[in-house]
């Protein structure tokens, strides 16, 4: 009998470890790890609620939970249980912060159980932590009363650790796509000319500014080189790959700036100044260079 409860929890967790490296979202995620925690547990309804993301609740001792997964609890009890999860606050700096929600949130529950038709005894809870930080937390609401033992425990902390790793890689894969929609922003929003090149001088991005400036367009120089690209009526001292030659950027790495007439794809001279800016990884190892390219002509005439 023991064999069998835990190869159901051997697969409940290989499931979720599956779930984990799929491109699943986060509440998919939540709630296969709570039904699987509400089985192996035999409780009879469960969920999770995670610490919502607001600047400076940390540094004042405000933290507010939103639920994000359940299994098997009534409207009505969710709707007690949101009122419980708002707004968990402390007068002064806490030294440990998640024990000091998790002990509020508990005297509200049992607050919550004794005013109200909720019959909480045998309730599971344990935070969701990751590196520290409190990320939420898992409840699991057992039809039994008796205390629970050390193996619930253990099973439950280990769905709770799979929980906090999905929250931690979604919040994770959030921040990297909000700095790309930033960057995105940022270089097509840009009144200059930029283009980001990697270490073997291929174009990776070509805005838009650019695109007017030369008459290439993006899906042109997307994939070219830059040399294939950049052409100049005579070549300007320095260029890139002169100063290349000479050991840029590893014996400097501050910018290359670059003045000369570009050829334009209608066959016209434009003159600009490239500001080439190289980027390397923590092994110093050459990784891109962004390429600010700038009309210059109204400075040649005013020379």
């Amino acid at each position: 009998m023991l064999t069998d409860y835990r190869i159901r929890q051997r697969d409940h967790l290989l499931q979720i470890v599956r779930a984990l490296t799929q491109q699943l979202d986060l509440e998919s995620v939540l709630t296969r790890i709570l039904k699987a925690a509400t089985e192996m547990l035999a409780g009879r309804a469960g969920l999770i609620a995670l610490r919502d993301q607001i600047d400076g609740d940390a540094k004042n001792g405000v933290a507010t939970f939103s639920i994000h997964a359940q299994h098997g609890v009534s409207p009505e009890f969710l709707k007690h249980f949101e009122t419980v999860l708002k707004n968990t606050t402390s007068s002064a700096v806490l030294v440990d912060p998640a024990s000091y929600i998790i002990a509020e949130l508990e005297q509200r529950l049992h607050m919550l159980a004794r005013s109200g038709p909720f019959n909480l005894d045998g309730t599971i809870g344990l935070p969701l932590e990751a590196r520290g930080d409190l990320v939420g937390i898992l409840l699991v609401l057992r039809a039994s009363a008796s205390p629970s033992s050390q193996n619930e425990m253990k099973i439950l902390q280990a769905f709770a650790d799979h929980a906090a790793v999905a929250v931690t890689n979604a919040r994770l894969y959030e921040q990297v796509t909000q700095e790309k929609r930033q960057l995105d922003a940022l270089l097509e929003g840009s009144a200059d000319g930029i283009m980001i090149l990697d270490s073997g001088h291929l174009i990776l991005r070509w805005n838009k500014a650019l695109a007017q400036l030369s008459g290439v367009t993006p899906a042109s120089a997307l994939g070219s080189t830059h040399d294939e690209i950049i052409n100049w009526s005579s070549n300007p001292d320095p260029n890139l790959a002169d100063a290349e030659a000479r050991g840029w950027p590893f014996g400097s790495a501050s910018p290359l700036y670059v003045e000369g007439n570009l050829l334009q794809s209608t066959g016209e001279e434009l003159a600009v100044g490239i500001t080439y800016a190289p980027i390397f990884d923590r092994n110093k190892r050459l990784v891109n260079i962004i390429a600010n390219v700038r009309d210059i002509t109204r400075f040649r005439e005013a020379e």
